[in-house]
C-alpha cells in the first residue's frame, strides 16, 4: 500500500478532493508540543504555512503518548469539516 505523502500547504492547494483517503502529512509540527499535553482530542500542527488538525479520539489505545516536538510526520484518513482538514492517526504508529 503506498500511502501519498504531502503537506498541508499541498494539501489546501491541490483543487482534487481527498477526503476519505489513507494520506501522509510530512514535514509538519505540533503547535501545543510542552512537553507534557498528550495527542488526546484536536490538536493543532502546522507545517509553516498552513494549519491543519490531528484528532485523536478518546478511545484511541495512543491517547496519552506525549505530543511529539520537532518535525514529524502523521498518517491517517483526512477528512474536511468547515474549510478545515482533520486527519484522524490509526495507531501510535502513524505519527513518527
Amino acid at each position: 500500500l503506498v500511502v501519498p505523502s504531502i503537506t498541508i500547504t499541498q494539501l489546501y492547494n491541490t483543487p482534487e478532493n481527498k477526503e476519505g483517503q489513507l494520506v501522509m502529512l510530512t514535514n509538519i509540527t505540533f503547535t501545543d508540543a510542552n512537553g507534557t499535553a498528550t495527542l488526546q482530542g484536536d490538536r493543532t500542527i502546522s507545517d509553516g504555512i498552513r494549519t491543519a488538525t490531528v484528532r485523536t479520539e478518546s478511545f484511541a489505545s495512543f491517547r496519552n503518548r506525549v505530543i511529539p516536538a520537532g518535525q514529524v510526520s502523521v498518517t491517517g484518513i483526512l477528512i474536511e469539516e468547515n474549510g478545515r482538514y482533520i486527519i484522524l492517526p490509526l495507531t501510535s504508529e502513524s505519527i513518527r
